[in-house]
C-alpha cells in the first residue's frame, strides 16, 4: 500500500500513514454529538478524516 501513495504522491498536501493493530483499533473511542458507528463497524481499513479529500484544486 506503502508504494502505491508513493506513487500516487498528491500535488498538494500531503499523506499521513498512521498504522494500528487490530486490538488498538478495536479499543478507539470516539466522541461525537450523534451516534454513528458505520466506520467502527465495517471492514473498512482506510479512512479519511477531515474535510474535501477529494478536492483536486
Amino acid at each position: 500500500m506503502v508504494g502505491r501513495l508513493k506513487a500516487n504522491n498528491p500535488k498538494k498536501g500531503n499523506i499521513t500513514i498512521l498504522t494500528v493493530t487490530e486490538k488498538q483499533f478495536a479499543r478507539m473511542i470516539y466522541l461525537y454529538g450523534d451516534k454513528n458507528t458505520s466506520i467502527a463497524n465495517s471492514d473498512e481499513r482506510l479512512v479519511f478524516l477531515g474535510e474535501n479529500y477529494f478536492d483536486e484544486d
